[in-house]
């Protein structure tokens, strides 16, 4: 009897083992079915944030002209001596305006910060080493050919690719298309999310709940990690445990790039999502991930609408959704990097992990004033803890073959977009 009962379990484990995909697996079916989104001019107050959509090739040389890099004297370096000497001053020169004389020997020209260097010149000596008499200046001191002049095209050349399709635009990168005249960059789109929330015991955030109900949280955070991931959501539909509201809402969000459900996708009596999607026609591409959190999430598609089920718990969805979702939209967009940056870090302390699963950790990390980065658990791991997403900064990567892990273990972090890694 007992053996006949190890055996039937054994049975069911590897049958359960075999039924689970791996995390590899199941994040190539996401990348695979979801498509490049549209691209779009838009006016470049508009741009910052936005992933380009081709090249930015520049037409022009920043500086297109050689200029002073102080306030001073433009002149030929070959006529000081050692010890300087004294020059005639035949042309003030302010920046905006471009010269109108030749700089020839003996002579010099006024100069301020950015203006153009004039013909003949080729040093620029400050200010600060001279002093002006009428049409006359008495410099203290050489200086060497070609100090405080900065060269055409020092920044860029005709023909350099600046920016590359892919790339965000940044504070920085907004300057440069600035500088460039490119006033209607080319970006894509933001992809469409559609988000559906479930379940029968949850109440609007405004509501007071009643014994047995929460308030929702997984529509206003997967509709804020979107937003954060760079895609376009404008709100979010919840359906209760209902098939026929299920498919309402479903109905109601496939004019969308992806679609987010969370809940309903287990093997609950009353988990009808998986049931409702298949009568709608989705092919199923995957069912359970050999992963947590998030073990029961399931993808599939409707024509060519990709549909991500996300586990209900906050955590699970959550983390699915920054891990799967944050890589579809990264993917949509055309960026040539998918996901948060990824960096080593130690362990501060011991985490517990189950062989063959990979893990998403929620995690604190941390510079060390000694330049080396640690790392540790964001609090309890529950997959219905929402505190340690609160808290965290960062997703420890915990691959299915590590098994032990503690203080000392070299670990992968995926940084969230919030991070701040202040020394300590």
């Amino acid at each position: 009897m007992w053996v006949s009962s190890m055996l039937k379990s054994y049975t069911r484990a590897c049958l359960y083992m075999r039924t689970f995909i791996s995390f590899n697996e199941a994040l190539s079916e996401v990348l695979d079915r979801v498509r490049l989104v549209e691209a779009e001019r838009i006016p470049l107050s508009e741009a910052l944030g936005r992933t380009l959509a081709k090249d930015v090739v520049s037409s022009d040389s920043i500086p297109p002209f050689a200029s002073s890099a102080m306030d001073g004297y433009a002149l030929r370096a070959e006529d000081l001596t050692g010890a300087g000497g004294t020059l005639k001053v035949i042309e003030h020169i302010p920046a905006g305006r471009m010269p109108q004389k030749t700089v020839g020997v003996g002579q010099c020209a006024r100069i301020m910060t950015g203006a153009p260097i004039p013909k003949g010149a080729d040093t620029v000596v400050p200010v600060e080493w001279t002093q002006e008499d009428q049409e006359v200046v008495d410099i203290d001191r050489g200086a060497p050919l070609g100090v405080h002049v900065r060269p055409a095209a020092e920044d860029v050349c005709v023909g350099d690719i600046i920016l590359r399709e892919g790339d965000v635009v940044t504070p920085g990168g907004l300057g440069m298309l600035a500088s460039l005249g490119c006033i209607s960059p080319l970006v894509r789109k933001r992809p469409r999310i559609g988000i559906i929330s479930t379940g029968d015991e949850v109440v609007p955030p405004s509501a007071q709940p009643e014994m047995g109900q929460i308030r929702n949280s997984n529509g206003p955070t997967l509709q804020a990690l979107a937003g954060v991931f760079g895609a376009s959501c404008m709100g979010y539909v919840h359906a209760k445990d209902d098939p026929k509201d299920i498919q309402r809402a479903i109905e109601s969000q496939v004019e969308t790039d992806l679609l987010i459900i969370a809940g309903g996708v287990s093997v609950g009596q009353h988990d009808y999502v998986k049931t409702v999607l298949e009568k709608m026609g989705m092919a199923m591409h995957f069912w359970k991930v050999r992963q947590r959190p998030g073990k029961p999430l399931a993808f599939g598609t409707i024509g060519k609408l990709p549909i991500l089920g996300l586990p209900g718990n906050p955590v699970s969805s959550a983390m699915c959704f920054s891990i799967y979702g944050r890589r579809a939209i990264d993917t949509m967009l055309g960026k040539a990097n998918l996901g948060g940056a990824q960096l080593q870090a130690t362990m501060n302390a011991p985490m517990k992990k189950v062989p063959e699963l990979h893990y998403f950790s929620r995690g604190i990390a941390f510079m060390r004033s000694d330049g080396t980065l640690e790392v540790g658990p964001a609090g309890a791991q529950g997959s219905n803890l929402l505190g340690s997403v609160l808290k965290a900064n960062c997703i420890i990567h915990l691959p299915a073959d590590q098994s032990k892990v503690g203080p000392g273990t070299k670990v992968t972090i995926e940084l969230l977009p919030w991070t701040d890694l202040n020394p300590v």
